[in-house]
């Protein structure tokens, strides 16, 4: 049984640049209140409702930049309008998804070619803890490596 198609196109996107449809709408500079819109953060099991995501400057945690993505920028946290798009960072970590309240500027990640997807923030509240479960991590594991 496959991941949902979002999630397929979504690893496409980053892997080989290609657009997958947008869902969400571009927020820069605009409150998250205002608009109504959610966000996900993908990220290691552990932290509650309350805390703050911040960035792996702060952290010491891993960016993206360490694994060649030079468009990171490690003083950020990067958010998502889409669940399945955070459930990919979170399988990379065996972690969780967390929805979240982002605090400070967002602004549109350049490295994403879907406009509305993928965001920079100075920090990112914690909302809600969505537990993954170890077959769903498998899975999305699957398609990170696999590709399918």
């Amino acid at each position: 049984q496959g991941l949902p198609a979002i999630i397929k196109a979504f690893v496409i996107s980053k892997l080989q640049l290609l657009e997958i449809p947008r869902t969400g709408h571009r927020v820069e500079g605009v409150s998250l209140e205002s608009k109504g819109q959610k966000f996900y953060h993908g990220g290691r099991k552990g932290m509650r409702r309350g805390q703050f995501i911040l960035s792996p400057v702060i952290t010491g945690a891993k960016s993206l930049r360490e694994f060649g993505n030079h468009l990171t920028d490690k003083t950020k946290v990067y958010v998502t309008t889409e669940y399945n798009a955070a459930l990919l960072y979170a399988a990379g970590v065996n972690g969780c998804v967390y929805e979240v309240s982002p605090v400070g500027d967002l602004n549109h990640d350049p490295d994403c070619l879907t406009e509305g997807l993928s965001f920079a923030c100075d920090r990112a509240q914690i909302v809600k803890v969505h537990s993954v479960s170890r077959r769903t991590i498998e899975m999305c594991q699957e398609v990170l490596l696999y590709g399918q």
